[in-house]
């Protein structure tokens, strides 16, 4: 059954997957002051704060419930299950001490639209699957086209909860798998379809996935190598640090992916329609030219702010 169906083995591993992640999802909630806060070497410093609100641009964070709070981490650790807490400040060289209200936050709606759109390319992908099995004629996608279903599904999808525990670490290591080979996935896939680029038909496909696929594969591996020996004792801080330090670096090199992506496309599907006159490719033109600058969007939205 595995060698007859193996795809389906593959997608039905992935689906329980993605199900774990969304059902963790929804249970998730976390402690908010809706003040924004950067980490300094003076500690945790206020850099925006709704409007008429005790606490002002510039403040220090010192204590909260007088314990010392030296990253975000002590800081959620203190608010934790409460509804009003007592924060201690620097501002101006002067202490300060003011009551703050906390609220509780959830998973943005965002995520969930984007996992609904993960959902359903997947069941997309299985429905093709199954017509190309059921009549074993005409064009038979290759496995490129799977992985680049899976992996970007999975970037939709995969997102750590909150919890910053085993499971969020591995999560992040899925997401980040999914994210950083997606792009390299589609570049690969638009040299050889819907036609072989005459530039490397001449040039071994070895060569051609060393060429993609080794950028993506050296930021993997530091991105895993830094969370890998937390994941049996899970870090928070190291988690947190492991999402902003790579993030600048993953959205840079999705970018230029992606950008080389759509001209490749551009130059295959351009010529197809004016030299061959194949009319059909005006469509998934048309779709590339829409999809990839709104996920371009997408990176850059999801580069700025944590999911």
């Amino acid at each position: 059954m595995i060698k007859k169906y193996p795809w389906h083995i593959i997608y039905l591993i992935f689906v329980i997957v993605c199900l774990a992640n969304i059902f963790q999802k929804l249970k998730w909630h976390a402690p908010t002051d809706n003040i924004e806060w950067v980490s300094t070497t003076e500690g945790l410093v206020c850099s925006k704060a709704p409007e008429n609100f005790p606490i002002k641009e510039g403040d220090i964070l010192l204590t909260v419930k007088k314990f010392i709070i030296k990253n975000k981490i002590d800081l959620y650790r203190a608010i934790w299950n409460e509804k009003y807490a007592r924060y201690e400040i620097e501002r101006k060289g002067l202490l300060k001490n003011v009551g703050v209200d906390i609220a509780t936050q959830y998973t943005p709606f965002s995520y969930y639209i984007l996992a609904f759109c993960g959902i359903i390319l997947i069941l997309l992908t299985l429905r093709l699957l199954n017509i190309t099995l059921l009549h074993k004629k005409g064009f038979t996608p290759p496995n490129t086209f799977y992985l680049l279903s899976l992996s970007f599904s999975g970037f939709l999808i995969f997102s750590p909860t909150g919890s910053y525990n085993t499971t969020d670490f591995i999560l992040l290591i899925l997401d980040r798998i999914c994210f950083l080979f997606f792009p390299a996935l589609l570049v690969y896939y638009c040299l050889y379809f819907p036609i072989k680029l005459r530039f490397i038909r001449n040039v071994k496909r070895k060569i051609v996935k060393l060429t993609i696929y080794l950028a993506p594969a050296v930021i993997l591996a530091l991105n895993v190598a830094f969370l890998l020996h937390n994941l049996l004792d899970p870090d928070p801080e190291t988690l947190l640090l492991s999402i902003n330090h790579f993030r600048k670096l993953s959205a840079n090199y999705f970018t230029f992916y992606m950008l080389l992506a759509l001209g490749l496309i551009l130059i295959s599907n351009i010529w197809l329609i004016l030299k061959r006159k194949q009319k059909r490719y005006i469509l998934q033109l048309a779709g590339a030219i829409i999809s990839i600058p709104a996920m371009l969007i997408l990176n850059f939205h999801m580069s700025t702010a944590q999911r």
